[in-house]
């Protein structure tokens, strides 16, 4: 719920992109601890698309390179890390469907930010603290200096393309989350029983 419902703090300090990191050592030393540990169908091909891919760091050939590396894999690693924990544990379905509709409020509110300010952006204060041979990796600074959009001039084009993409680094990546916060955004709307959390998801959909 604190992974959920704190994103749009991780996201302002720079401390989202080192998220991933945390939930691996934290929700995986309490699965390593747990005496029984419960499988969705699906989770072991998640498992072995982990490794595989872990596998694929021998052709990365340079320090600069592993460090993006480390990122991408760690945020795929988290997300499966995230699923078996989950699983076992004991939060309600209405406080996950919340942390999501959070998260969701977060991505029309950056969709937004992109639209009316498509040049702006901030640095993060972990940017602060970044070592220079870490900064100069292009995906660092991506995710430790975000922009509000992705301004782009296509061959062809009379006009820069502004593309939303807060806060995420990239649109594709806001895009994704639109599409998959609409289902449980409608399961919020048929589930809970008070108006006000209906009216703000019908809220959140009509700003996307």
């Amino acid at each position: 719920v604190l992974l959920l419902w704190g994103m749009p703090i991780w996201w302002v300090l720079g401390i989202a992109p080192f998220v991933s990191f945390g939930v691996l050592v934290v929700m995986g030393l309490l699965l390593v601890g747990a005496r029984r540990v419960v499988l969705l169908p699906g989770t072991l091909p998640l498992l072995a698309l982990v490794g595989w891919i872990l596998a694929c760091a021998v052709m990365l050939d340079s320090a600069m390179r592993l460090i993006g590396f480390g990122f991408r894999w760690a945020m795929i690693a988290a997300a499966v890390v995230v699923l078996i924990y989950v699983t076992n544990s004991e939060v309600t379905e209405r406080a996950l469907l919340g942390g999501v509709a959070a998260i969701g409020t977060l991505v029309v509110v950056g969709g937004w930010l992109g639209l009316l300010f498509p040049h702006g952006g901030f640095v993060t204060p972990m940017a602060s603290v970044m070592p220079a041979a870490v900064w100069s990796n292009e995906l660092v600074r991506d995710l430790l200096a975000p922009r509000f959009a992705e301004v782009q001039m296509p061959w062809g084009a009379e006009e820069p393309l502004l593309r939303p993409s807060a806060p995420f680094p990239y649109t594709n990546g806001w895009g994704c989350a639109i599409a998959l916060l609409v289902p449980p955004r409608m399961a919020i709307r048929e589930r809970c029983a008070s108006a006000w959390p209906r009216a703000a998801v019908w809220a959140g959909l009509a700003g996307a």
